[in-house]
């Protein structure tokens, strides 16, 4: 972004982007059928300060903080960011696990007075067991509900929506014509968003940012791509419009109504491309749906640009660079802390690149250090693996509702605990190699698998479960589930899989949190302490199912 871009408040970033190309499409949202949906960058700084207005009318003020259960769409974009146009703060609302913990842990902590949501979400349907509400169905575009929850009783209303077709959300953005126009008094250090980690599979962390932190992140990453398809969901940081915000790209994305499956990504890869797209944000599954596209004649165009990341990188990714795309950017980072490094894989280097590449240049004001996790001293020779440290740059400053200083996160002179593990090749290459924790990465998600053991453990015939993480060539890797059966137990693989599938509401539209592979065993290896030793079981299941494959 230029230096005379406001630097200080998102509205003003809004503002600033609206007033220089106004006619300019922000976004084009891609409907069920393929449509063009645009949102012009006028249409939209003016839709969220009508909705600002709106919600002070609703007794939003500065300060509170609203959840949002809207799906990808222009009346998420138009809602989230009226909400930061009123002065508030916006933090998604996540409903995965079938007790509604998840939910009721960010509500709470977050003391949610209002929730945002559409009549027809699957996610709001299941919360509605456990609130009392008025639950006639309303029939205009927009109803204010009150409402009680036991579960959170700092909940007092609901704004709903009817979101079940596009022209909905074509309603709900012509209703606010009559609205006046709203900014709020806000200050750079005033918190907008309230980011959740990807522990999708256990509880979500709650990183909390300020107007000037929002665009500073967005702001780290050197982009230049005019229109760029980032079809990430905007309930979760790659989903945040960075690409507009930084540079004013015109995003493409799929827009949801209440039941809408998410698109096939060639079809969508293949609408950007005739929409000029020059870059792709994709995960690594994607990238391998793609170029099998290209492959069976089904992908119409190759594109300039694929940018990945949100999990270590298998060099077999690296293999579409001239086959969908001529380069791959590769950005390391996390919700925690900001965008850390990039790198690109060219043709050049394609085939010389390592696994787990995270990129060789630092971003602007971020300093890393490996560091030895026998001696805690700092590695200074290369191809030698620690654990890495983060300070400066976009490093949270604290976890919401928080003690940050004895939650183990810092250090005591201020170094991030990343808890990746990694090292720095001859030629100063960044390798993120995975967790020095127990922690399992399975495509974008995260799962803490103590969490799900103790779950498994309740299901009849289990006498002690373990869940490690075995090698997968796309996901990085895959959740196996490791059981002793109790005696006499005639416990299947199946049996499992359909009582884990019952911790989950499987409204999420994304199945890297549940087990696939089950491995039983009558003993566990042990530790020299006694302990049951997840390496040797990582080890043990790893070898069962490579073998079972060949």
């Amino acid at each position: 972004m230029s230096d005379e871009a406001p630097k200080d408040v998102l509205m003003k970033r809004y503002r600033y982007l609206a007033e220089k190309e106004p006619n300019r499409e922000a976004f084009v949202f891609v409907g069920d059928a393929l449509e063009r949906l645009p949102l012009t960058r006028y249409q939209l700084w003016d839709s969220c300060a009508r909705y600002a207005s709106r919600l002070r009318r609703y007794g939003i003020k500065n300060g509170d903080v609203v959840c949002s259960m809207i799906k990808t769409s222009r009346t998420k974009l138009v809602t989230s960011f009226g909400i930061i146009a009123a002065g508030g703060v916006v933090v998604n609302g996540v409903t995965i696990l079938a007790d509604g913990q998840d939910i009721f842990r960010i509500l709470n902590t977050a003391k949610c007075q209002t929730i945002l949501t559409s009549w027809n979400r699957p996610e709001f349907i299941f919360l509605q067991q456990f609130l009392k509400m008025d639950k006639t169905l309303p029939a205009g575009i927009e109803t204010i509900i009150p409402v009680q929850c036991e579960k959170a009783p700092c909940l007092k209303q609901l704004i709903v929506y009817q979101l079940t077709s596009h022209e909905d959300h074509t309603s709900f953005l012509s209703s606010l014509a009559d609205e006046d126009f709203y900014e709020a008094d806000v200050t750079a250090d005033d918190e907008a968003y309230i980011f959740l980690t990807s522990g999708s599979t256990s509880y979500s962390k709650m990183v909390p940012r300020t107007h000037r932190e929002c665009l500073a992140l967005v702001d780290s990453i050197p982009r230049d791509d005019a229109i760029v398809l980032n079809n990430r969901e905007m309930e979760w940081i790659g989903g945040f419009p960075s690409f507009y915000l930084a540079v004013g790209s015109t995003t493409i994305v799929q827009e949801y109504k209440d039941t809408a499956v998410k698109l096939n990504v060639v079809d969508v890869w293949n609408f950007a491309c005739k929409e000029g797209a020059t870059a792709a944000v994709l995960v690594p599954a994607e990238v391998v749906v793609v170029k099998q596209a290209f492959y069976n004649g089904t992908l119409t165009s190759r594109i300039k640009r694929v940018l990945c990341g949100a999990q270590p990188l298998k060099k077999s990714v690296f293999s579409v660079v001239d086959v969908i795309c001529d380069e791959i950017m590769i950005v390391y980072g996390s919700t925690d802390a900001g965008f850390v490094s990039t790198g690109f894989v060219t043709r050049d280097n394609k085939d010389t690149v390592k696994d787990c590449y995270a990129g060789d240049k630092l971003m602007s004001d971020i300093q890393m250090k490996i560091v030895d996790e026998k001696t805690k001293l700092t590695i200074t020779s290369p191809n030698k693996v620690g654990k890495l440290f983060l300070k400066g740059g976009n490093v949270l400053r604290h976890y919401m509702n928080v003690d940050y200083t004895t939650s183990g996160v810092f250090t005591e002179d201020g170094w991030f605990d990343s808890s990746d593990v990694g090292y720095i090749d001859d030629i100063g290459g960044i390798h993120v190699i995975g967790r020095t924790s127990d922690i399992i990465i399975s495509g974008p998600g995260v799962l803490y698998p103590q969490w799900l053991e103790e779950r498994i453990q309740q299901c009849p015939g289990v006498a002690s479960v373990v869940v490690v993480g075995i090698p997968h060539p796309v996901k990085f890797q895959e959740i196996c589930v490791c059981v002793i059966k109790e005696k006499n137990s005639n416990l299947t693989a199946g049996d499992l899989e359909e009582f884990c599938n019952k911790i989950f509401t499987k409204i999420a539209g994304n199945d890297d949190g549940l087990p696939k592979k089950f491995f039983f065993l009558d003993t566990f290896p042990q530790t020299s302490t006694g302990k049951h030793s997840r390496k040797a079981l990582e080890k043990l299941a790893s070898e069962y199912f490579q073998n079972l494959s060949q």
